[in-house]
């Protein structure tokens, strides 16, 4: 892969900015190999990796496992495989220009000349497959976890109603009232200004009904109000009860504010949400570890695996490691030339960290992924057991 990073393009289907949902997902699923198809996803979240070099280097790793892939299926298959990885590489050398999104996913069938790419607003874990049709499972999980947001913007007279997922936004007005002009000299000022007040009252009262009747059709996992401070200040109070409970951030944010204005208030909310999960995931960690019932460090999580003990690994992105993986029984394993488990002998494996997460999955256990500073204290890698 060259350094360069010019944003990609896709050939034989879709654009890269193809709106992230069921339809598109749909539609990349459709596709049969010919004869197979290899589907690459790839981490390019710039917190994680900062560098050209590091997506390098994740890159050169998923090719080599491609490969041993491809070599399991046969030489036709490996042939078709090595002609999806050029394809795919030769994208990939044009460089990715990362603004706005955090994962990408290249699918590539070289047989009937098809490759599509997804640029997706979320980290994704590093993964290849192989495979009659595209392995969409990883855009799935995403678009199940994503948070949906509903952005109120109100002011004394206006309102918009704003609904963001996954950096699509779709907006329908709001209720808007003009609030009353004194035109009559005459009219006493507290007069005015009591009627003035009681119009302000009403629209917010309408914007609150609004967002009530909206929610109860597409409720949102929370709820980010702008506007102006006191419109703002009036409005929530107006709520019903469990939707204010939904009320995680009040943005400093005008009515007009433009859509990308939106968008970056959303990316700074959706941060500081997965960063407030993470945190949480390695309390309830070190909660476990403390009771007996959670482990930390590679050697550990390997044998909780080995027990069929874990309900959750819990992963630093990027964090991988030589390791043994034994053929008699399947034991993974850090370090040895022979398996603690039945003493036959092992072999080597590139990444038993990345052999772990597949393990986890086949044991039906969830991974998540976790950067809190605090997981690299137990290790890069925990566990959560079932009991």
């Amino acid at each position: 892969m060259a350094p360069a990073e010019p944003t990609p393009r896709s050939r034989g289907g879709a654009p890269s900015d193809s709106l992230f949902d069921e339809s598109m997902i749909r539609s990349i699923a459709g596709h049969a190999g010919q004869p197979v198809v290899t589907s690459l996803y790839l981490d390019v979240d710039g917190r994680r990796r900062p560098r050209w070099e590091d997506l390098e280097n994740a890159v050169n790793h998923l090719l080599r496992r491609a490969r041993r892939l491809a070599d399991r299926r046969g030489p036709d298959t490996a042939a078709a495989v090595d002609a999806d990885l050029a394809a795919i590489t030769g994208h990939l050398a044009g460089g990715l220009d990362r603004t706005g999104f955090r994962g990408v996913a290249v699918f590539s069938s070289a047989g009937d000349g098809w490759l599509q790419t997804v640029e997706i607003p979320v980290p994704v874990r590093d993964r290849v497959a192989v495979g009659d049709r595209p392995d969409v499972s990883p855009l799935l999980e995403v678009l199940d976890k994503a948070p949906r947001y509903l952005m109120v913007l109100v002011d004394r007279q206006e309102s918009r109603l704003v609904h963001a997922r996954l950096g699509r936004m779709e907006e329908q007005p709001g209720p808007t009232d003009p609030v009353e002009r004194q035109v009559d000299n005459d009219v006493e000022l507290g007069s005015w200004e009591r009627r003035q007040r009681e119009s302000v009252n009403r629209h917010l009262r309408r914007v609150a009904a609004a967002v009530a009747h909206d929610q109860e059709l597409t409720p949102a996992d929370a709820v980010l109000i702008g506007g102006s401070p006191e419109a703002v200040e009036g409005l929530v109070p107006l709520l019903p009860r469990p939707l204010a409970d939904r009320v995680i951030e009040v943005a400093g944010l005008p009515v007009r504010a433009a859509r990308t204005e939106l968008a970056e208030a959303i990316q700074r909310i959706d941060r500081q949400r997965e960063e407030r999960l993470e945190e949480e995931l390695l309390s309830l960690v070190g909660d476990r570890i403390g009771t007996g019932r959670g482990v930390g460090g590679l050697d550990a999580t390997l044998d909780a695996l080995a027990d069929q003990r874990v309900s959750t690994l819990v992963v630093r992105p990027g964090y991988s490691a030589p390791g043994f993986v034994c053929p008699a029984c399947g034991h993974l394993g850090a370090t040895t030339s022979r398996c603690p488990r039945c003493g036959a002998s092992t072999e080597a494996v590139e990444d038993v960290v990345d052999a772990a997460i597949d393990r986890a999955m086949a044991q039906h256990a969830a991974v998540e992924f976790c950067s809190a500073p605090g997981l690299d204290d137990l290790g890069g890698v925990a566990a959560i057991e079932r009991y």
